[in-house]
């Protein structure tokens, strides 16, 4: 083990008490506090997906299954062959997913997948989107591009056509304003630490690509340790992610062809109506 793996296995050794989905008391602190800036009562965080880019082609693309045995046996098989690994922006790289919160703060992370993986898709793999009722109570939910799937604890902005009705437009601008902390999280994140902008690690074998899971966990450790302290950082230094929401290269999830969830139609209405009237409510608005 050389002196990188021992830094990096000191700092996960505080994984989980700097990393840790927040429980029911806080999660009710954070939905407070949501209500109270954006009107999105119930939010608890945002959820978005970036990518943690190689700075060089995998050796062997699709040797990778380690750090993804959890996938279904004909996903495996598609990842098998092909370029799996290179995204949309024509980049190789793993997918990650990440949840923060208003103070930037991260709350939950995965990474494992390969880059070419839909956002959406790599979300329903999380134990957030498998067992929602462990990490959130009824009435509360995460925040989302339109990217992800709506369900009743996954809220996105709209899509075609229901992004043209003025009513749900205003809601998706209010939507989009409430994501702004989760863009500067992954901002931020590849600002402090270019390494995730291009790791130089040569990806031969499964464990080049457990190094690079761990050290992404290493950074986002180091992210909320710093942001407890009050480090400060200057958004002049952001890095710009861009992802556009979505994680493909056409930007669809091909096996995303679910039916629509009419419960979640219904509370994301119900949303809409409920943070039209805040916005009506606000000193500032015209």
């Amino acid at each position: 083990m050389n002196f990188e793996d021992r830094v990096v296995t000191a700092i996960l050794a505080h994984r989980s008490t700097h990393i840790r989905w927040p429980n029911a008391e806080e999660r009710r602190a954070l939905a407070g506090r949501y209500e109270e800036l954006t009107g999105f009562r119930g939010a608890v965080g945002s959820v978005d997906g970036t990518t943690v880019v190689f700075d060089k082609e995998p050796a062997r693309d699709g040797a990778f299954t380690a750090g993804i045995s959890f996938l279904s046996c004909r996903l495996l098989d598609r990842l098998a062959s092909g370029p799996v690994f290179f995204s949309r922006k024509k980049e190789y790289g793993l997918q990650a997913t990440i949840v923060s919160t208003l103070t930037t703060r991260i709350t939950y992370t995965m990474i494992g997948f390969p880059a070419s993986i839909h956002d959406a898709r790599a979300y329903r793999h999380t134990p957030l989107s498998c067992h929602p009722n462990s990490f959130f109570t009824p009435g509360q939910y995460i925040l989302a591009d339109s990217a992800y799937t709506l369900t009743d604890t996954v809220l996105p902005i709209h899509k075609k056509p229901e992004s043209l009705v003025p009513e749900n437009a205003e809601w998706d601008l209010e939507h989009a304003r409430a994501r702004v902390p989760s863009e500067h999280t992954m901002g931020r994140l590849k600002g402090r630490w270019a390494s995730l902008r291009g790791m130089r690690q040569i990806m031969a074998v499964d464990s080049d690509f457990v190094s690079v899971c761990k050290w992404f966990d290493a950074c986002c450790v180091l992210h909320n340790i710093l942001l407890s302290l009050n480090d400060t950082w200057e958004d002049e230094f952001l890095e710009q992610e861009g992802d556009g929401g979505d994680g493909a290269e056409d930007g669809q999830d091909r096996d995303a062809a679910e039916p629509p969830d009419t419960s979640a139609e219904e509370k994301r209405r119900r949303i809409v109506r409920e943070v039209l009237q805040w916005k009506q409510g606000q000193p500032c608005y015209n």
